[in-house]
């Protein structure tokens, strides 16, 4: 039997055509992984795993010309089929006319797509010119190839004052009555994601408690909705100056219980764990140095720089050094514990450097 119950590789083969200032994994080129090695890398791993799913991206899906290659590479290496996620590159779907019918014959039925508000907000947010209204061209797309659109909304505080704007203008297009006509179902929710990786620098574009008055009746009911919830500061969170107040008092050390080893591979062949920044704190190893099983007990056993330091560090030391006592900007706990735990590990690895 071998050793490991399931194993998820995510390679980084093609990047993104996007520069989303939300973003909490890219932040800088780190290169792309070749073909050759995703296979060879895999072939390594099969020793040690029972089940192996491969995926070549992380950040945007299909984006290189050969994706219907890829996916096959994907089906071919991994233990057992995966379904494609309800994520697609909306960059390739208005410059590739077979992708949406392949996304059909691979059972694609309804995707999400990501506005920060009407064209200037979302093309800045988002890092590319036209990106709103390419937006709005792949949502007519969607419709008329049965898959149901879903709309996510960012909201800071320098875009609320134009979301009413945004859900006026998605009214304007009767993509409700399309996809009812159609049999399809349309949704829209909203949240302000998390304050990690790039979107650090968005920390001063925090919602505030006042904020929160602003924000259309019919988006906190439909974001209620989709994370099914019942109270809006389970959306959207609570003020900072209180989440301090809180966690101040809290002694104990954050816990970072692993229950699926997922590892995304960047191009210069550097595992990170699937939910962290890839900044060198976190960085597990590299493939081209360690063995799979040695990257995988790094792992598991709690090795990187960031997990020991969060194991002894207790709560309230990360957030005396940089929680803001008097800040009435509203976060999610984990969110915020997220946030603050990233500045106090940015700060420990630059001073022990």
């Amino acid at each position: 039997m071998k050793k490991y119950n399931k194993i998820s590789l995510c390679f980084d083969m093609a990047g993104c055509p996007n520069e989303c200032l939300h973003c909490w994994i890219k932040d800088g080129n780190h290169g792309f992984v070749t073909e050759k090695e995703v296979r060879d890398y895999v072939d390594a791993f099969q020793g040690i795993a029972e089940e192996l799913s491969v995926y070549t991206w992380y950040l945007e899906p299909d984006y290189l010309p050969n994706y219907k290659e890829l996916w096959e590479l994907e089906q071919t290496l991994s233990t057992k089929p995966h379904e494609h996620y309800e994520l697609i590159s909306d960059w390739r779907i208005l410059r590739d006319p077979d992708y949406v019918k392949w996304l059909n014959e691979v059972g694609v039925k309804k995707c999400q797509l990501t506005f920060f508000g009407l064209e200037e907000k979302t093309n800045h947010f988002t890092g590319r010119q036209n990106a709103f209204s390419e937006l709005v061209d792949t949502l007519e797309v969607l419709i008329e190839n049965n898959i149901s659109p879903r709309i996510q909304i960012f909201i800071y505080n320098s875009n609320i004052d134009e979301i009413q704007d945004l859900l006026n203008f998605l009214d304007s297009l009767n993509i409700k009555k399309k996809c009812n006509e159609k049999g399809l179902t349309f949704e829209y929710f909203s949240h302000t994601g998390s304050c990690v990786g790039k979107a650090m620098k968005l920390y001063d574009q925090w919602l505030t408690e006042d904020h929160i008055e602003k924000i259309p009746k019919a988006l906190i009911h439909a974001s209620l909705e989709h994370f099914n919830v019942k109270a809006v500061d389970e959306v959207y969170g609570i003020s900072e100056k209180s989440l301090y107040e809180k966690l101040i008092l809290d002694e104990n050390s954050r816990t970072l219980e692993i229950h699926d080893i997922i590892f995304y591979i960047d191009g210069h062949l550097d595992v990170y764990p699937h939910f962290a920044v890839h900044q060198p704190w976190w960085k597990i190893g590299n493939l081209k140095t360690m063995k799979p099983e040695e990257i995988v007990e790094h792992y598991i056993h709690g090795q990187t720089f960031a997990q020991q330091l969060i194991r002894f560090t207790p709560i309230k030391e990360m957030v005396l050094k940089f929680g803001q006592v008097e800040s009435n900007k509203v976060f999610l706990e984990e969110d915020y514990l997220d946030f603050i735990t990233e500045k106090y590990l940015e700060y420990s690895y630059e001073k022990g450097r």
